[in-house]
């Protein structure tokens, strides 16, 4: 309230000083969210372990899953330039934007049905349930990272490593 009454009698070069202080303030904000999730991803194995399975069963499933879900979003843009070319072929006014206008609410509807998609035939946890082992082979930590093909830190075992006092 004091920023806005200091703002307002100083004219629009205070207000202009206020709003990019905001905008400042709120793109510094984003980023740090942005980054922060980006940070959490990595420590999230069983889910990268889940999404990058080897196993031809979880491979073949994606498959269909990704080719469902791209199925659905080529019908939700069909559907979209069909309202919005249709309704002005219907009303015959090639000026009147409402088809448009409402067309794109297909998008959405679209992405909730590849999610649906994906949940209904995304069965990991069943397949867990069922015997099969986890995609980490419920091994400890370092033993799911030998099984992920990933190479060691600096390209040194942790022996060699130590070794060397590195």
């Amino acid at each position: 309230m004091l920023l806005s009454s200091w703002a307002e009698a100083g004219g629009d070069r205070r207000e202009a000083a206020l709003v990019s202080v905001f905008l400042l303030d709120l793109a510094l904000s984003v980023s740090v969210l942005v980054w922060a999730g980006m940070r959490m991803e990595k420590y999230e194995i069983e889910n990268w372990n889940r999404e990058h399975d080897p196993r031809p069963q979880a491979k073949a499933r994606r498959k269909k899953i990704d080719r469902i879900c791209g199925a659905i979003m080529l019908v939700a843009t069909i559907l979209f330039l069909a309202v919005g070319f249709g309704w002005m072929a219907l009303v015959n006014d090639y000026k009147n934007y409402l088809g448009w206008r409402w067309g794109w609410i297909v998008y959405p509807i679209a992405g909730v049905l590849c999610a649906l998609v994906s949940h209904l035939m995304d069965n990991g946890d069943e397949e867990e349930k069922a015997g099969s082992p986890p995609p980490g082979g419920g091994l400890p930590f370092s033993e799911k990272r030998k099984n992920l093909d990933l190479p060691p830190c600096g390209g040194y075992t942790l022996k060699e490593q130590r070794g060397n006092n590195l």
